[in-house]
């Protein structure tokens, strides 16, 4: 009667987004269920559902459960409206909690001097006082139509949120290259840096002798120096492992957003050592538009389940 929803180890290879929907009718035997899932964002899972009439509410463990295998992060909406056509429904009243309420009731009236008496209608208005009650035929009937909608509007909903990965992964495998390219021209700048240190070294010694001889052994053991605290060749190692990790996480698919989010943070930290270690006007630029770069990655990074 429905499409069973894929299952977890038949997506494993997609990355999806946590964002998605999916909708689906299903009816038979005089009942017909409409389902509605909707998924957002959201740093752990959360599933809510919701069914109308609440006389129903007893399936919404058993359609959490099913979500719940779909789903591993983000926030799940599941609205179900049930209709019954043609099926006469009993009516119970719980005559001890009837009792209960006018004991209560009686007793809050006497405690505020109320001269109004307590009625019947008041009584049978408080909630679960009066009931309706269905046979297990129609019980079973109902949640297997249900089950069945519930199930298709799933399909779509992960469909709906792997053609979303999908497009959110193209775009990080883009920004992983333009980050790529940071890394080789920042690389290669930094080859330059220590000889343009030592020709304007070499210029400004000679300005302040006058004319007289540069001590050469001085001007080298400032270079290395210099060199030393300026080395960013480990941040750039790092940096580039860190962008070969994010390439293989999106190629290996599933639930990656929390790695690529981590993996984000572990570069902003370095790129930020590297700008601040390098000083290097040219360096600083380039380190600049690899930091807008990497926080577009890390914003889409964390749309992905």
């Amino acid at each position: 009667m429905g499409t069973e929803a894929p299952a977890a180890d038949e997506v494993s290879m997609s990355v999806c987004s946590m964002s998605g929907h999916g909708e689906a009718r299903a009816s038979a035997d005089g009942v017909a269920a409409a389902v509605h899932v909707r998924s957002y964002n959201r740093r752990h899972r959360e599933i809510v559902v919701r069914i109308s009439p609440e006389e129903w509410g007893f399936l919404a463990a058993e359609v959490g459960s099913r979500i719940g295998l779909v789903v591993t992060r983000g926030m799940v909406h599941c609205s179900i409206v049930i209709d019954l056509i043609g099926e006469s429904a009993g009516c119970s009243i719980d005559v001890e909690l009837a009792e209960h309420y006018g004991r209560l009731l009686r007793r809050l009236a006497r405690r505020l001097s109320l001269r109004d008496g307590i009625t019947l209608g008041d009584v049978i208005k408080l909630p679960g006082v009066v009931g309706i009650r269905r046979s297990a035929r129609v019980r079973s009937k109902v949640r297997r139509v249900v089950l069945s909608a519930v199930s298709d509007a799933l399909a779509g909903l992960e469909a709906s949120r792997r053609f979303e990965g999908e497009r959110l992964k193209r775009q990080l495998l883009a920004l992983v290259k333009r980050l790529t390219a940071y890394l080789s021209r920042i690389d290669k700048r930094a080859a330059h840096v220590v000889v343009e240190y030592r020709r304007r070294m070499e210029k400004r010694l000679i300005e302040l002798a006058g004319g007289a001889g540069v001590d050469l052994a001085a001007v080298n053991r400032e270079i290395v120096l210099m060199a030393e605290r300026s080395d960013i060749s480990e941040e750039l190692v790092r940096l580039q492992s860190h962008l070969e990790q994010a390439a293989c996480t999106l190629g290996a698919g599933g639930a990656c957003g929390r790695k690529l989010n981590f993996l984000a943070q572990e570069m902003m930290r370095e790129i930020n050592t590297l700008s601040a270690k390098a000083r290097d006007v040219k360096v600083g630029d380039l380190a600049m538009g690899f930091r807008l770069d990497l926080e577009k990655f890390r914003e889409q990074a964390q749309n992905l389940e």
